[in-house]
């Protein structure tokens, strides 16, 4: 058996992601989202591994299919899928400690832009003045 390069791997994932769009796409067509199977396999096992998630297509206004799985061995990929759904679990979690909090969070940055700009305005105009 022949080794594959990296460049054929990478030209053989893209091609069965777009099969994979493609079939997501007949299947929605279809009625999927009303499959009673569907929505036992959906709500138990990919939500719950997150071991496939669908994603825009960068470049086509469509969506496609994608998985850890295709480009590591499942045990990493298993594990990268958990450590993202701790990452959502703890975004969510904090989203939720925080409701009662401020509507608009104002980070560093924007209030330091807002800052050197008055500054600067102010500058200008003691310029001006001189």
């Amino acid at each position: 058996m022949l080794k594959t390069t990296p460049l054929e791997r990478e030209v053989s994932l893209t091609i069965d992601m777009r099969i994979m769009a493609e079939y997501f796409e007949r299947f929605k067509g279809m009625g999927l989202y009303k499959w009673e199977a569907y929505k036992e396999n959906r709500a138990n096992r990919r939500l719950k591994y997150g071991l496939f998630f669908v994603v825009p297509h960068p470049r086509r206004l469509t969506t496609i299919v994608l998985s850890h799985a295709k480009h590591m061995p499942l045990k990493q990929a298993r594990k990268r899928s958990r450590i993202e759904l701790e990452k959502r679990r703890r975004i969510l979690e904090k989203y939720n400690n925080n409701s009662q909090g401020p509507l608009i969070h104002v980070s560093t940055s924007v209030t330091r832009l807002v800052l050197y700009t008055l500054l600067s305005m102010l500058l200008g105009c003691v310029i001006v003045m001189c």
